[in-house]
């Protein structure tokens, strides 16, 4: 009866440590990503926005959008990591281009050759541009009070932002 009762305990003891092991384990590549791509956003929008990460072959989707936001970490430059949140209208347009171009690189297409695939894709009509301003995440401090221009485009991503939000 004892040894049953050592192994018992034995066993549970390891559950406990294997668990108390997981729980502080260092988070993945793939959720540091996700992480820094949602820091683009206000936490209520982030809380539903979609979210894209970089793998070997591209971007690849890691959560679904449920307010019309979608945040990546953008990795024009291979050595960057700028973390973006885009709008509706970002997501329709910019969101496609950098599909495109992670994947084409990933696939070991030179720059130059991205940017031909990319205008010959803008000139088919496969990637459009915004209808609209569009604004991410990633430049509300840039643009914040500074760039009276923008000031009707940046209400729309203000409203937008509120409504996702709330959603």
């Amino acid at each position: 009866m004892q040894t049953r009762t050592l192994a018992l305990s034995l066993a549970a003891s390891l559950a406990l440590a294997h668990a108390a092991a997981a729980d502080s384990a260092v988070p993945s590549p793939r959720d540091q990503e996700i992480a820094l791509a949602l820091e683009a956003a206000p936490p209520a929008v982030a809380a539903k926005a979609g979210v894209y990460v970089h793998d070997k072959t591209g971007y690849v989707k890691a959560r679904d959008s449920q307010n019309g936001f979608v945040c990546v970490v953008d990795h024009r430059i291979p050595a960057a990591s700028e973390p973006q949140c885009m709008d509706e209208e970002g997501v329709k347009t910019f969101l496609p281009k950098y599909l495109l171009a992670a994947s084409l690189r990933a696939s070991g297409k030179s720059e130059p050759q991205i940017r031909e695939a990319i205008a010959e894709a803008f000139k088919s009509g496969a990637l459009k541009a915004p209808a609209v301003e569009v604004f991410s995440g990633l430049m509300l401090p840039l643009i914040a009070g500074s760039l009276p221009d923008f000031a009707q485009p940046f209400e729309q991503f203000a409203k937008d932002l509120e409504r996702a939000a709330t959603a």
